[in-house]
């Protein structure tokens, strides 16, 4: 048998179980959208089961920042200048002071 994503082999299983009668086989692939996962092949036997059949998504991983984020970036950085210029121009006028 072949395992199938969108037509290409990614997998193939033998049919040959081990001693406890299950193969745990696992697969991976990148989906674009609208992906067919298929299970294909013959058996001349008639004992080739296949048994819980799972697809799991994985959260997409973005390289760099949203704007949101490039917005809060800049707007922190900007707060912490406003700050030390100020506190540059308070510590001026308290030596002005004395």
């Amino acid at each position: 048998m072949e395992v199938l994503w969108n037509g290409s082999a990614i997998g193939t299983i033998d049919g040959q179980a081990p001693t406890g009668g299950y193969e745990l086989l696992s697969y991976s692939a990148v989906g674009t959208g609208s992906d067919v996962l298929s299970v294909e092949g013959y058996s001349t036997s008639g004992f080739d089961n296949i048994d819980n059949l799972s697809v799991t998504a994985a959260a997409a991983v973005s390289a760099a920042p949203e704007p949101a984020a490039w917005l809060l970036m800049i707007g922190g950085i900007g707060g912490v200048g406003l700050m030390l210029r100020r506190a540059n121009k308070d510590a001026g006028l308290q030596s002005m002071a004395a």
